[in-house]
């Protein structure tokens, strides 16, 4: 009978112990970024996207940061804006060529973007750290 009690008082200081977890935890959807506050969020539908069609979203994430990337290169400068532009430029190239591409042209294309991303990030990253926006 001991051992059941001190069983009981075991649960009830763990059941505490989560609620109190969970009550300071609470995680927010509000993100904070290290730079760029004020970055254009994330077309609605590009999230509604991830949850049916995932390869869709990363490709649309793919090209959107490709596109920042090269947009840095080009201009030799990484404002917030230049770094972060819309989403529109982005979401054209994927409705154009993409929108009605099969899972493996998908895949395809999501290598090849972040493939160039990566490839134009060498050359970002160091103008970004100097404009102090990396």
């Amino acid at each position: 009978m001991r051992t059941f009690v001190a069983g009981l008082a075991v649960l009830a200081s763990s059941i505490g112990s989560i609620a109190f977890a969970e009550s300071h935890l609470v995680p927010t959807l509000e993100r904070e970024f290290d730079v760029c506050q004020d970055r254009p969020s994330q077309p609605q539908f590009v999230t509604d996207l991830a949850d049916d069609e995932p390869n869709k979203a990363r490709l649309l994430q793919q090209v959107y940061r490709a596109e920042g990337m090269q947009r840095i290169v080009d201009a030799n400068e990484c404002s917030c804006e230049t770094r972060f532009p819309t989403w529109d430029a982005a979401e054209a190239v994927y409705l154009e060529r993409f929108s009605t591409a099969d899972r493996n042209e998908l895949r395809e294309a999501i290598s090849a973007f972040r493939r160039t991303a990566n490839e134009l990030r060498r050359i970002a990253k160091p103008i970004c750290e100097q404009a102090g926006n990396w």
